[in-house]
């Protein structure tokens, strides 16, 4: 858990709580890595999201494996988005909308070391996570 005495970022009673673990493990986890990362970017705040947003999965970046875990996790808790949002193409993966023969997809897969099968299964989660629910404020902006 987040060292609260150390932080610098000014949080509501509401991010708190959800930090202290009042909303569940999932909604703690989600706003200690948000605060951390305000904390990295030295925001002084969190604001909420205000309209929809997009959504980048690091399909292309060898080394940085999707986060099909932490998605399934977010989706199996029934979090919802509190507005819509567009999801990353997936190339180099998407080899029926880039005309990508077969041979040529192998090579692109073995480069990556990811299976483009993992490609369909970021988009079925997301499906699962867009909506909108009482704990969608989770998902904010650092500024």
């Amino acid at each position: 858990m987040v060292n609260l005495d150390k932080l610098k970022i000014h949080l509501s009673q509401e991010e708190l709580d959800i930090l202290h673990d009042a909303q569940g493990p999932i909604l703690q986890k989600v706003m200690e890595t948000v605060v951390l990362y305000g904390e990295a970017l030295e925001a002084d705040r969190l604001v909420d999201i205000e309209g929809p947003g997009h959504f980048v999965i690091p399909w292309s970046s060898p080394g940085i494996p999707p986060p099909i875990e932490l998605l399934e996790k977010l989706a199996g808790a029934g979090l919802k988005t509190k507005f819509p949002f567009t999801l990353d193409p997936k190339p180099p993966f998407d080899f029926e909308n880039l005309f990508v023969r077969p041979k040529e997809g192998a090579a692109i897969e073995a480069m990556y070391g990811v299976p483009a099968a993992l490609s369909g299964e970021s988009m079925r989660i997301s499906r699962e996570i867009k909506g909108g629910n009482d704990h969608s404020r989770i998902y904010k902006n650092v500024i």
